[in-house]
């Protein structure tokens, strides 16, 4: 229930904030080589040729980092699913055992010191 709830969240988050942020992006990029044409346009030749390149390499980059959280988030899964369904029972219960002689040992040192 609680990943549906996060995942509604994030939806709305994007959809409230993600048109304003493009726009802005935009806007700065565009201002920004408003300004560079303005004090040298051969640097801003330059950028714009450059700006492409940057762009397909941040695309390609995501790709492959979007697929390696979707395989860390997969096998995270799958240990906790197996963590979950064969070991913690009977860590509760080596706890509870260890717990339980602990309070005895010290109840029979306490008693010893009366």
């Amino acid at each position: 229930m609680s990943r549906a709830t996060t995942d509604l969240f994030e939806i709305t988050e994007l959809a409230h904030h993600g048109p304003e942020d493009f726009s802005i992006a935009v806007l700065t990029i565009l201002g920004s080589f408003f300004f560079l044409l303005t004090i040298r346009w051969e640097l801003a030749v330059i950028v714009i040729v450059a700006l492409p390149l940057m762009i397909f390499i941040v695309i390609a980059s995501r790709r492959s980092l979007s697929n390696s959280s979707i395989a860390v988030k997969e096998t995270t899964a799958e240990i906790n699913a197996g963590l979950e369904s064969s070991s913690l029972p009977r860590e509760w219960q080596s706890f509870s055992v260890f717990w339980k002689l602990c309070v005895q040992k010290k109840n029979r040192l306490t008693d010893l010191m009366q």
